[in-house]
């Protein structure tokens, strides 16, 4: 109700690891809303890692330092070490405390995924990372065989961080599934 005040629709949804669990319920949820979906970084379990979980649900501020090593690919290590400490320290202090135990425990409890994505109806284009450890490109194919109408593009050397660490490839993808670009 909230998304239909803000426009007399229809929009395109996209979303981000859990955002892309968010944008996929909401289409499901909303069909005559909702005419493209773009899920990045997405699968159809989002299982998170023990120690990761202990770590947030903790408050400890290495819970930040984890998701960065593990969301980054290889490449992106590449960059200067102050362009991945800017972003740990940023990912910090955007949230508040709990709030990535929460998101964390989220992504790893939800189970309707793949239920979900077999109610879209509209075209689906699913943003892949092919170094993502975190949700592992893999994991989206029940999701890709369950929509009505899914595409897949991969990003090479890309991790889970895609907007950010493949951010240009990320827009450009998007442009042409919209036939903007």
């Amino acid at each position: 109700d909230e998304m239909r005040k803000l426009s007399s629709g229809p929009v395109t949804l996209a979303g981000h690891s859990l955002g892309s669990l968010i944008a996929l319920e909401t289409a499901a949820t909303n069909p005559d809303f909702v005419d493209h979906l773009v899920l990045i970084a997405t699968s159809a379990a989002m299982p998170v890692h023990r120690d990761l979980l202990a770590t947030a649900r903790a408050n400890d501020p290495d819970a930040a330092a984890m998701v960065m090593k593990w969301s980054f690919s290889e490449p992106a290590f590449g960059r200067s070490k102050g362009w991945l400490r800017d972003i740990e320290e940023s990912f910090l202090s955007a949230a508040e405390q709990g709030v990535l135990a929460s998101d964390l425990t989220a992504c790893s409890t939800y189970t309707r995924a793949t239920e979900l994505a077999a109610r879209v109806t509209c075209p689906t284009l699913l943003i892949l990372g092919e170094r993502d450890i975190m949700t592992k490109p893999k994991a989206a194919q029940p999701l890709a065989a369950a929509l009505a109408d899914a595409r897949i593009v991969m990003i090479e050397d890309g991790g889970h961080m895609l907007p950010l660490e493949s951010a240009s490839a990320v827009n450009d993808t998007i442009a042409l599934f919209l036939g903007t670009g």
